[in-house]
């Protein structure tokens, strides 16, 4: 399934980021694995040496090696923040068949924070992006995030486009806002301000003069 069908991106939405999961902290799992997949290859000849059980014991410490090598990689691409140009998404994979998925619109975030615990969050810079709504009941945790002020910026700064967009969509706010400024515009701005103004005026006489030419034929 496409990421896209996946968190049933809307009209006119996109996708500004995603995010995986930081592979540092998967470090003791690949290197769990590494042994696993390396250490039969020093014992090959005693292990061959033994027979039956020896073989079984250089396959099964192969395979448990690859198995935890892409346990680790396939966790990391698993879970992952989608950031998108109206909400954040926090795909969570719990267990193997066990997956969820938070969302949470840009109206509805009062506050993001990083939270990062711990000697190696510290060191390699990475930690826990922290979400929470207005409601103060619903928090997105996504956790294992590289360079988390990074991530929390770019959401602040998402939110803060969506909600400009969303200001400019609506001619009221649009002219409430430019009404407030008006007196804090230089005699240049105020000058340009009035040549649009006339034009406007110009094109709105040329078309009533047509439309009752139109009327009086």
């Amino acid at each position: 399934m496409s990421l896209s069908k996946k968190i049933h991106l809307r009209e006119g939405e996109e996708i500004k980021a995603t995010i995986y999961r930081y592979g540092l902290i998967y470090i003791w799992q690949y290197l769990l694995g590494l042994v696993l997949v390396l250490a039969p290859a020093f014992f090959m000849f005693q292990l061959w040496a033994a027979g039956n059980w020896g073989y079984a014991a250089f396959g099964v410490s192969i395979v448990v090696g690859l198995f935890f090598i892409f346990r680790a990689w396939f966790f990391s691409r698993a879970n992952r923040l989608i950031i998108t140009s109206e909400r954040v998404v926090d795909i969570y994979r719990a267990g193997w068949f066990n997956e969820i998925i938070s969302i949470v619109a840009y109206p509805e975030i009062r506050d993001i924070f990083v939270e990062r615990k711990g000697l190696m969050p510290s060191l390699f810079n990475y930690g826990t992006v922290v979400i929470e709504t207005k409601s103060g009941q619903t928090l997105l945790e996504a956790k294992g995030v590289y360079k988390p002020q990074a991530c929390q910026t770019f959401i602040a700064d998402n939110q803060e486009n969506f909600r400009q967009a969303k200001h400019l969509a609506n001619p009221q706010l649009v002219y409430a806002s430019f009404v407030k400024i008006i007196p804090h515009l230089s005699d240049e701005q105020l000058e340009e301000v009035k040549t649009l103004i006339a034009a406007e005026f110009i094109e709105v006489e040329v078309d009533e003069g047509e439309e009752e030419t139109e009327l009086s034929s």
